[in-house]
């Protein structure tokens, strides 16, 4: 990849965190309320089939009409299913990207979804292996990785998105893009400063269209 002069305030923000925080802190399960809860965020809609069509249409429509010549694009990718470590490094090699979060996803003892968060290092297998101990201890089957937010060149983008293990490539949280498909549901899916839209893994498990 080229052009990672710190051009993406979000990524100087997680080397920050990593000097203060230690990067086991991220790989934490995020237990998340389940759609309709009352104490759910206000940003989060719940979705039907129709919205959720019109949103992947917006984006892919933006998409097809990206500058090729846009390099480090913020894109948050959904998978399609949930993928192993070597089946997420196969991906990001198959591209080029330069990963920075995975989206992980469990379930507790009642059966309960829940979310993890890791910053990606040098060797995916061996963060695996670190979710599964920490997953075991509390009690959860860690069940794979559900998404993840990376930097993709734009001649890439077309070639991610027809990728059967991907089910959306969303580059609406890159400004240079300057695209809110997020409308479409009522609110903004990333952050009016830029960065990484949300991955809409919880919605597809509502809809019952993945895993």
């Amino acid at each position: 990849m080229k052009g990672k002069k710190g051009i993406f305030v979000f990524v100087g923000l997680m080397v920050l965190l990593l000097s203060i925080v230690p990067v086991s802190a991220f790989f934490e399960p995020v237990p998340m309320p389940i759609r309709g809860d009352a104490s759910e965020d206000v940003l989060v809609a719940q979705f039907t089939n129709t919205i959720l069509a019109d949103y992947v249409e917006e984006v892919t429509r933006y998409n097809a009409a990206i500058n090729l010549e846009l390099s480090d694009i913020v894109t948050t990718i959904t998978f399609s299913q949930r993928l192993t470590a070597s089946e997420v490094e196969d991906f990001i090699s198959a591209y080029n990207i330069s990963p920075v979060v995975l989206e992980s996803r469990g379930f507790d003892a009642d059966g309960a979804r829940i979310t993890g968060f890791s910053l990606v290092d040098d060797c995916i297998e061996e963060s695996e292996k670190s979710l599964r101990r920490m997953a075991e201890a509390r009690d959860v089957e860690f069940a794979g990785f559900i998404s993840i937010q990376a930097l993709v060149d734009a001649t890439e983008i077309y070639s991610v998105q027809t990728d059967s293990r991907t089910f959306l490539t969303d580059t609406s949280g890159d400004l240079r893009i300057n695209i809110n498909p997020g409308e479409i549901l009522g609110f903004n899916i990333s952050d009016e400063s830029g960065g990484f839209s949300k991955s809409l893994a919880w919605e597809l498990e509502d809809l019952g269209l993945v895993w």
